[in-house]
C-alpha cells in the first residue's frame, strides 16, 4: 500500500474519533515542552497521545528505537503522559528479520513500561484498513480513551 492511502485510511478513522489536536511531522510535545522526537503522525487524545509512523525503509528498526530513547534518555515519564506506538509497514520487500526486530523492540519497551508506552504493528502482508482500523481502535483503547 502506498504512503497516501495509508495516511487516508488514517485520518479518516481518527477523524471519527475527535482527537483534541493532529500534528504531522513535527516535535512530540508534553507540558508545554518540545522533545527531539518527531512521529509521523500525533493525534492528543484525552489520555494520551497516539503516534503513528509510516515506515517506508527497508531498515524500520529506527521508528522504535527513537522512542527507547525518549523514554529513557529524557525526562518524558516525569510527564506522566502515555504514549501509544503504531508502526504501519509499508515496504513488503522489508525481511521479516527487520519486522521482528521492530515487533521485539516495542514489545519490550511496553513489557518495561507498562502504564507509559504502548505498541502495535501492522505488518506489509496484512496492510489495509480493516488491519489498520482494528490497530488503532486497539491503541485508542489501551489509552483508555472512549470519545
Amino acid at each position: 500500500m502506498d504512503l497516501k492511502s495509508c495516511e487516508e485510511i488514517v485520518h479518516e478513522y481518527m477523524g471519527k474519533r475527535r482527537p483534541i489536536s493532529h500534528q504531522c511531522r513535527s516535535q512530540l510535545q508534553a507540558d508545554g515542552r518540545k522533545f527531539r522526537v518527531q512521529p509521523d503522525e500525533q493525534f492528543f487524545l484525552k489520555r494520551g497521545h497516539l503516534l503513528v509512523e509510516y515506515e517506508r525503509t527497508r531498515r524500520p528498526v529506527e521508528s522504535v528505537s527513537k522512542y527507547w530513547w525518549l523514554l529513557y534518555a529524557t525526562d518524558w515519564r516525569k510527564t506522566r503522559q502515555r504514549v501509544a506506538l503504531v508502526v504501519l509497514l509499508l515496504d513488503d520487500s522489508v525481511n521479516e528479520i527487520r519486522v521482528q526486530s521492530i515487533e521485539l523492540l516495542g514489545e519490550k519497551l511496553h513489557r518495561a513500561l507498562p502504564r507509559t508506552f504502548g505498541f502495535w504493528a501492522v505488518r506489509p502482508a496484512s496492510i489495509g484498513p480493516p488491519a489498520i482500523h482494528r490497530t488503532l481502535g486497539r491503541a485508542i483503547a489501551w489509552l483508555g480513551d472512549t470519545s
